[in-house]
């Protein structure tokens, strides 16, 4: 049976609330889970909107509708997922929460940030995945598992493995551990200077270092590498940086990069390396591409078109497909169609548009 959303109620003692010297506060109503996503793309918007991130066909009403399409959907349907699965209760006053602090959130942000990375939106969860649950999310596993899903999708709540368990690859320790090669077992972190053992997972030192191996001899823990030195993983890396091919990279300009959200806000991710995008009508190319809102069209930023205006190609249709020369508009989830194209982006045709699962682990 589907596991009910969560609402905390107040008692009151008068259930009409309005009497003489009543100076409690009304009652605020939280937010269904079938409301979330729209309620979060709307505040996200009313939030790029103030920021003057909104240009050129890309209006309030289309970042709306882009938001729900890319951003929330697909993490909202596997909230739901995993609540009719059991392994999450979800809270709708606690979400409230969630979309106020996506109103206040920095200009420093662009549109395709993680959902569930901010504290008061992970709020909205209590996880409840123990070992052998079904998990669609890291945040479906409750205090002391984590989200295998390296052989399936939706993945499998672990256990954490404690100090001088045996662990072996696929296994993570509890924080502050780590899997030794030699040893196979749990072992702590390690301090600077410490001789090191290589690890099957987790950084075998202290946050700050890394096990070097380069120097002859036992290795070593040193400290972690800046931006743009060579790497092997990212525990060799400052914090906040991760290795990518092989230099770390903090999502400066320049950073060596694999997609959009490896840069910091306000680049892009162009020839794999982070990079001002361009505005309209400004020189373009794959390494050199437009901002949001705007395609590369015969090497000139041009705003993406509405429907009904003349298109070569899908990707020049703002939330659309092209179609006989003219863009149309995208369907939305449920409407019945014959392929994925004809649908809003990140979906698949299974007879009706269907959003596609958020990514597992």
């Amino acid at each position: 049976m589907r596991r009910l959303t969560a609402i905390a109620f107040v008692t009151l003692a008068a259930c009409s609330g309005g009497g003489d010297g009543d100076d409690t506060p009304p009652q605020t109503s939280g937010i269904a889970l079938d409301a979330l996503c729209a309620e979060l793309a709307e505040a996200d918007c009313d939030r790029a909107q103030a920021c003057d991130l909104l240009a050129g066909t890309f209006d309030h009403d289309a970042c709306v509708r882009r938001q729900q399409a890319n951003w929330c959907t697909p993490t909202v349907a596997a909230i739901d997922a995993a609540v009719d699965d059991g392994v999450v209760t979800y809270f709708e006053l606690a979400a409230r929460e969630c979309r106020q602090a996506i109103t206040a959130r920095s200009c420093a942000f662009g549109f395709d940030y993680d959902l569930l990375a901010l504290p008061e939106c992970r709020a909205m969860l209590e996880a409840a995945g123990t070992e052998g649950d079904a998990c669609p999310f890291d945040a479906a596993c409750a205090d002391g598992f984590w989200c295998d899903a390296s052989a399936a999708c939706p993945g499998t709540c672990r256990p954490f493995l404690s100090n001088n368990a045996n662990c072996t690859f696929g296994d993570r320790c509890a924080d502050g551990l780590f899997c030794g090669v030699t040893s196979q077992r749990c072992l702590a972190q390690v301090a600077l200077d410490s001789v090191c053992e290589l690890s099957i997972s987790g950084n075998s030192c202290r946050p700050g270092g890394f096990c070097d191996t380069s120097s002859p001899g036992e290795p070593v823990c040193r400290p972690v590498r800046g931006r743009g030195e060579g790497c092997q993983s990212d525990f060799e890396c400052l914090i906040g940086a991760t290795c990518i091919r092989n230099r770390c990279s903090a999502g400066e300009d320049g950073d060596n990069c694999q997609d959009g959200a490896d840069c910091d806000f306000g680049l892009v991710c162009g020839g794999m390396q982070c990079t001002a995008p361009r505005e309209a009508d400004a020189p373009c190319s794959a390494a050199v591409p437009c901002r949001v809102g705007y395609r590369c069209i015969e090497g000139s930023c041009t705003a993406e078109k509405l429907a009904g205006e003349a298109c070569i190609g899908d990707d020049e249709c703002l939330l659309g497909r092209c179609e006989d020369d003219l863009c149309v508009e995208a369907f939305d989830d449920g409407v019945t169609c014959t392929m994925s194209r004809e649908c809003l982006p990140e979906r698949t045709c299974e007879d009706v548009c269907t959003a596609i699962p958020l990514a597992c682990g």
